[in-house]
């Protein structure tokens, strides 16, 4: 529902690759995100293999990115008959997925991976606002264009 807007807008300007990659990217780094909290001392999980499927780290990427880029949109959820401006929801959506990260949404009985959401929806939103296709897309792609030049491929 977002990739659309998200792709068109001005961080990815329509370029399939740059999407593809972010996509990708997010969803690693989401799930790396996630096992690090894991692995927090004062969480009682080191040693033990805490599974991280699905990417919905990712999704929550995208989610992150559309939010900076309209603030002031309109968002809503499927069967709850409001929506909320942009800006609006992502302070009710950090204190979601913040209280559900730190337990306290137990008694919900969901299963649902409060670190990697957190994870993506910060990259999404830092890489929108911090011009990740200025600061991150363009140097990388530029250096593993060198590369591939260096070593024969192109």
């Amino acid at each position: 529902m977002f990739g659309l807007q998200v792709g068109e807008g001005r961080t990815f300007a329509g370029s399939g690759s740059h999407f593809l990659s972010f996509y990708l990217a997010a969803g690693t780094l989401s799930g790396l995100g996630s096992h690090l909290w894991e692995a927090l001392p004062w969480r009682n999980t080191v040693g033990r293999a805490v599974p991280s499927l699905g990417a919905s780290g990712a999704v929550m990427a995208l989610v992150g990115s559309w939010l900076m880029t309209n603030p002031t949109g309109k968002i809503g959820i499927m069967f709850v008959p409001y929506s909320w401006e942009a800006q609006d929801f992502l302070w009710g959506l950090l204190a979601f997925e913040g209280l559900g990260a730190l337990g306290a949404l137990r008694f919900l009985r969901l299963s649902i991976n409060h670190a990697s959401h957190l994870s993506g929806l910060g990259l999404g939103a830092l890489y929108t606002v911090y011009d990740g296709k200025k600061h991150v897309w363009e140097p990388a792609r530029n250096i593993a264009f060198d590369i591939m030049c260096r070593t024969g491929l192109v």
